[in-house]
C-alpha cells in the first residue's frame, strides 16, 4: 500500500531528499562513511563515501560518517592457518605514496583479500615481496 502524500514522515522526507523517483532516496545518498586523516586534514582524507550497511546489519554503520567498521577479518583455524582481511586506506600513511589510499574501492565493497601468513621470507613468491627489512640488536 503506498504512503499517503499527506503523511508527515512523507513529507518531510521528500522535502529533504527530494520525489522518490529523482534518486534522492539511495541508501548509499543517506549513509555516509568518513575515512579522516590522523590530523583531520580534509585533503589528506576520504570524506562522504557511501557505505552500505546500517546498525543491525554485518556492516555497522551510523550512515553519518562518525563511526562504523575498518578493519575486517575472517580466519579459518586448521592445520594451516588462512585468513582474509580488508581495511580503509592503504598500506602507507604517506599522502603521497600509491598505497595510500588503494584499498579504499575493496573496502566500500566489503569484499576481501587473501593475507599472507608467512613464517620466513623464503615463503613468500617474489611477486608478493617487494622489500626486506632486516633488524639487528644494537651493540
Amino acid at each position: 500500500m503506498p504512503v499517503p502524500e499527506e503523511f508527515p514522515a512523507f513529507l518531510a522526507t521528500k522535502q529533504r531528499y527530494g520525489a522518490p523517483a529523482g534518486g534522492g532516496w539511495q541508501w548509499g545518498k543517506i549513509r555516509r562513511a568518513n575515512i579522516h586523516h590522523l590530523l583531520r586534514i580534509p585533503a589528506l582524507s576520504a570524506l562522504e563515501l557511501p557505505v552500505e550497511g546500517g546498525p543491525g546489519t554485518l556492516s555497522p554503520s551510523t550512515g553519518s560518517g562518525s563511526q562504523g567498521p575498518s578493519w575486517r577479518m575472517v580466519v579459518e583455524l586448521g592445520p594451516t592457518l588462512h585468513a582474509w582481511s580488508t581495511y580503509p586506506g592503504g598500506q602507507s600513511g604517506d599522502p603521497a605514496s600509491a598505497h595510500y589510499r588503494d584499498r579504499l574501492p575493496q573496502w566500500l565493497a566489503g569484499t576481501l583479500e587473501a593475507v599472507h601468513i608467512p613464517t620466513r621470507p623464503s615463503e613468500l613468491a617474489g611477486s608478493q615481496l617487494s622489500a626486506t627489512l632486516v633488524l639487528r640488536p644494537a651493540r
